[in-house]
């Protein structure tokens, strides 16, 4: 496989435009992503200024996986061909500080920094599971309701911390937002 990548800059290769993303203020935003072999999965790939999420979501499309982005998209510009599916994640992943997760049929796209989230609690409050969540994701305080008294089952292993929260929130009827200094508000969701 033939690999060339950068977050914001590259010579770009022309290809046939399979899909082309609408214009941003920093210039043409361009996604091109031409599959050479569908029963081998490979691609060819060229984009400039393109999301990686929009490119994440036309690989879930493609493959009919399940791709989970957790990170704070942006844009990027490369060229690659003629990898697999996975190569052409794998490349990317590293050259841009994410990680690729592989679990079954679903893949986890994250930042290589952020740690997974390990909980496992049966019908433990609401409080208990925030502030563990809030620990292992590096979160000082928790500011939460005391008449929040719902409780939940979790398992989790190695889930990203956006993921976790998201998860936890959705299942217990709370929101959370984070304030500046590092304070996890936590109220029931309206």
């Amino acid at each position: 496989m033939r690999a060339r990548f950068a977050r914001f800059m590259m010579r770009p290769l022309l290809f046939s435009a399979f899909l082309l993303l609408a214009a941003s203020p920093l210039g043409a935003s361009i996604l091109e992503v031409k599959t050479v072999n569908r029963h081998a999965g490979t691609v060819s790939l060229h984009a400039s200024g393109a999301s990686m999420h929009a490119f994440l979501r036309t690989v879930e499309l493609r493959t009919g996986r399940t791709i989970v982005a957790d990170f704070v998209d942006f844009r990027f510009r490369a060229d690659i061909e003629g990898g697999t599916i996975i190569e052409t994640l794998e490349v990317l992943a590293d050259a841009l500080g994410l990680e690729l997760i592989e679990r079954g049929r679903t893949l986890v796209v994250r930042d290589a920094g952020d740690a997974g989230v390990r909980l496992d609690v049966v019908d433990a409050s609401a409080k208990s599971i925030v502030e563990s969540l809030a620990r292992q994701c590096s979160i000082r305080n928790v500011m939460m309701d005391e008449e929040i008294t719902v409780k939940g089952t979790f398992v989790f292993d190695d889930v990203p911390c956006s993921i976790a929260f998201r998860t936890v929130f959705g299942s217990l009827g709370l929101s959370g937002r984070l304030e500046p200094s590092s304070v996890l508000v936590v109220e029931r969701a309206r």
